[in-house]
């Protein structure tokens, strides 16, 4: 699972190819950056890791492998990408409909301090994590449909992901959403204008109103959480987990009749992500340096036996 940001932590189909137009006009914050933190200790129960989170550039989507892959799990949902099948005459939104917000990696800390996410609602959202080796992504993504346009107006956000861990290789896509519904505003952070929507579908945006999503999808070191929670770095083992790659894809979808029978048309998204990497910088034995560290006092060492020698 990719750990959407579910509600509980707020406080107060088509082809199998993804086509990304290198020319987006997404608004707001849509380049990569990057956070490191060193580590502190050599004792593993803490932080002896140097810690480093990525984003990816923003870029404009209008099909996706990642929803065709994991839509097998919503057999009562029929996805179609628009412009293409029974949806060739529906327009695809244009990429400045999306507007980020919110875009920066972080680690290490994700808590109500520091490191949180502020919703367009001003919910304060984390994921109580602190002082641990671990990191993820902070994103605000934001729908506001044109005035006088087809652009639809009753939507949901579909979100499907890929990730590779230890780099072991992209496993197939999965949507990002709860068993019920392949809506990520139905269990998730999202919401319209200033307003958070609880298990609001559809969402209803104007050009006044964007609909949007929070999400601040991580790892911890230590490995997955256990089923069911979706905060925190608890339970597992060090160096479990010591590099994963996430990359997202959240479309706007809205329903249309074709031939008297319902699908969910995907009308353009956008693709994000995240890597997070660690890495040790204390051996287990605290006595003993990294062996980086270790050369350079050995290569010391036969340099003064060498003057001495001299001497």
């Amino acid at each position: 699972m990719s750990r959407s940001l579910a509600l509980l932590t707020c406080i107060g189909l088509g082809l199998t190819v993804t086509v990304i137009d290198a020319h987006a006009d997404i608004m707001g914050m849509t380049k990569s950056k990057q956070v490191s933190e060193p580590a502190l200790v050599a004792d593993p129960a803490v932080r002896d890791d140097r810690d480093t989170a990525t984003t990816i550039d923003v870029s404009y989507v209008t099909t996706s492998r990642f929803i065709t892959q994991g839509a097998g799990a919503y057999s009562d949902f029929n996805f179609l990408f628009a412009g293409q099948g029974l949806a060739a005459n529906v327009p695809n939104i244009p990429d400045s409909d999306f507007t980020i917000t919110q875009y920066t990696p972080w680690v290490v800390n994700n808590n109500m301090t520091e490191g949180f996410l502020t919703l367009p609602s001003n919910d304060k959202v984390s994921r109580d994590i602190t002082n641990q080796d671990a990191g993820g992504a902070n994103i605000v993504i934001s729908y506001t449909p044109r005035a006088e346009s087809t652009d639809p107006t009753q939507v949901n956000f579909v979100q499907a992901f890929i990730e590779n861990i230890n780099n072991a290789g992209f496993k197939p896509g999965v949507i990002d959403a709860g068993r019920i519904s392949p809506y990520y505003n139905f269990d998730s952070a999202a919401g319209t204008g200033m307003t958070l929507q609880i298990r609001k579908v559809p969402l209803v945006a104007n050009p006044n109103t964007p609909a949007w999503l929070g999400d601040i999808p991580f790892r911890c070191e230590n490995g997955p959480l256990p089923s069911g929670t979706s905060n925190g770095c608890v339970l597992g083992a060090d160096d479990t987990l010591t590099s994963i790659e996430q990359t997202f894809e959240t479309f706007i979808e809205s329903d249309q009749i074709f031939d008297g029978k319902t699908y969910q048309v995907l009308y353009g998204g956008v693709q994000w992500g995240y890597s997070y990497t660690n890495a040790d910088e204390f051996s287990p034995n605290r006595l003993i340096p990294e062996p980086s560290s270790l050369v350079l006092i050995i290569g010391s060492l036969a340099i003064l036996a060498a003057v001495r020698t001299v001497r």
